[in-house]
Parts: structure tokens; C-alpha cells; sequence
């Protein structure tokens, strides 16, 4: 089983084309499936409500995994700076849920639009 850091490098590299060194590789554009999904599920009215993605990160983590004994717990914090440094933020929304973590389809899943690891009973209404 390969590294979480060397899996996401195999993700980047095999399916952006996006070297170790952040350099863009020479190749057919490997998005154009992803793209048609995303623009199938913006069609659909994925998000038609502003705070429909609070009611998301909630029902995420409902449908988490926690480690025995422990008691599910999810935070928003708010915090003046962003803590990526991303330009022109004033600020950013943190969040935090004490699940067992992603493991590699979860991360694969997070890299392609319209995929998921979730079962189609356990997804929101």
C-alpha cells in the first residue's frame, strides 16, 4: 500500500497530469470527464440554496466513520487570517470533525466530480 502523500502524487500525476514539481505535463486533457459530470450536476441545481453546503458538511459527518469509544463531534470556527495564505482571502471557515480519516477511495472519490464512496441510501435528500 503506498504512502497517503505518494497516493495523492499517483492522482495527480495520472489523472491532472500534474508532475511532482507542479509542472503541467504534454498530454490530452484527462478532465474533459469530470467536466461533462460537473456540468451535468450544476444542471441539476446541485447547490440551488446558499447554505446548502452547511447542511452537506453536516450530513458528511454524520456519515463518517469515528473509531470505537469515540463520541462524533463536527466545529466551525471562523478565523480572521486563512491559514493556506490564499491571496486576496479575509479569512476563512474551519472545519472540524473527529472521524477515522480518508483512506485511498475517499481521496480518489474527493478528485472526481459526481463520484462518491457513499451509498445511495446514505446520501442527503
Amino acid at each position: 500500500m503506498e504512502s497517503p502523500q505518494a497516493h495523492i502524487f499517483r492522482i495527480r500525476r495520472d489523472k491532472y497530469f500534474i508532475d511532482d514539481e507542479h509542472n503541467r505535463l504534454l498530454q490530452p486533457n484527462p478532465l474533459t470527464k469530470d467536466l461533462n459530470s460537473s456540468i451535468h450536476h450544476l444542471s441539476e441545481g446541485l447547490y440551488s440554496e446558499d447554505v446548502h453546503f452547511v447542511f452537506e458538511l453536516i450530513q458528511n459527518a454524520e456519515d463518517n466513520v469515528y473509531g470505537a469509544g469515540i463520541e462524533p463531534s463536527l466545529s466551525f470556527c471562523l478565523v480572521k487570517t486563512d491559514p493556506t495564505n490564499t491571496s486576496d482571502t479575509d479569512g476563512a471557515l474551519i472545519i472540524h470533525n473527529n472521524e477515522r480519516g480518508f483512506n485511498e477511495s475517499n481521496v480518489a472519490a474527493l478528485c472526481a466530480v459526481g463520484q462518491s464512496t457513499k451509498t445511495v441510501n446514505s446520501r442527503p435528500i
